[in-house]
């Protein structure tokens, strides 16, 4: 399975000819890439296009979710469910929450389908927290969809994860996120040496570093700082082992791609999930380190 998370806005032409199995979009106020969004009042206009093309549509919430935001969170995440929304990328355990208590309702009103639960509609993607398989089975247990693996994760690693847990999920092309705060920090720092005039709320900034070649792409709105990686992962060629280790989901994020670049990098990991030759599959810049997060489990 493929899932193509978008970077802007798609027709329904698109969504038919592209050969991603699902699309993943951004959800105003509520998604951690607030610049990439859907609003609210499109959700339900999206559900019924991509399903109208027989592709699958997900919904990012990976906000955290504060006390002061708890109450519209859930009715968001309800009504996302219940408009027909095939999935929840969750970071908040909240949203675990919400799903089981919506169950509860629903069995002790005499409704119990486990393969329509609310539960079952929650994606858990941490960004970088997912480091194993056991990790991934307490969320797999409460009877998730799926969990995303963290990014920085090697090929062997991912495949020992396979071999604890089953529904995983691996982002295998797509830009890193290095660092996501709640403080304002490039108003703060812009504040600090005198220059507060150039900063504007969503506007991306290039950051750079001594240590580092590269420049970070990062930007704040009302959620915060996000500063991502300095180049993006690929997981070229290693998608094969992956997906004969038992992985069946694979996420590719067209952050900072144009749609048609993104469907290029799909039509390449189809080709090559596959079995078919793709002169035009990604080199992989997945870590080469053989154990840098965990010891593997089957040593």
């Amino acid at each position: 399975m493929l899932i193509l998370a978008l970077s802007s806005p798609a027709d329904a032409s698109f969504l038919a000819r592209s050969k991603a199995d699902a699309f993943e979009v951004g959800l105003k106020d509520f998604s951690s890439r607030s610049g990439w969004d859907h609003g609210v009042d499109e959700a339900a206009e999206f559900i019924a296009l991509c399903h109208a093309s027989h592709k699958k549509v997900y919904f990012n919430l990976q906000r955290m979710v504060e006390q002061s935001f708890l109450e519209q969170a859930r009715d968001v995440f309800l009504a996302l469910v219940q408009n027909g929304a095939d999935g929840i990328y969750a970071a908040d355990e909240a949203y675990t929450q919400f799903a089981l208590e919506a169950d509860r309702s629903r069995q002790n009103s005499g409704q119990n389908d486990p393969e329509d639960s609310y539960i079952s509609k929650v994606i858990i993607q941490p960004e970088t927290l997912i480091n194993s398989g056991l990790d991934a089975r307490f969320y797999t247990d409460l009877g998730v969809q799926a969990v995303s693996l963290a990014h920085e994760l090697t090929l062997a690693e991912i495949v020992a994860c396979a071999k604890e847990c089953d529904n995983l999920e691996v982002m295998i092309s797509g830009s890193m996120t290095w660092m996501e705060s709640r403080r304002p920090l490039i108003s703060n720092y812009l504040d600090c040496i005198g220059k507060s005039e150039l900063f504007e709320e969503g506007k991306l900034y290039i950051l750079k570093e001594q240590i580092r070649q590269l420049p970070l792409p990062a930007w704040q709105d009302a959620e915060g700082t996000k500063i991502l990686g300095d180049s993006r992962l690929e997981a070229g060629a290693d998608v094969i082992p992956m997906h004969q280790a038992g992985i069946k989901r694979f996420r590719i994020d067209a952050g900072f791609l144009s749609n048609e670049e993104a469907e290029q990098l799909v039509d390449a990991y189809q080709a090559a999930l596959e079995g078919k030759q793709s002169e035009v599959l990604p080199e992989s810049t997945l870590p080469k380190k053989e154990t840098t997060l965990f010891k593997e489990k089957t040593r």
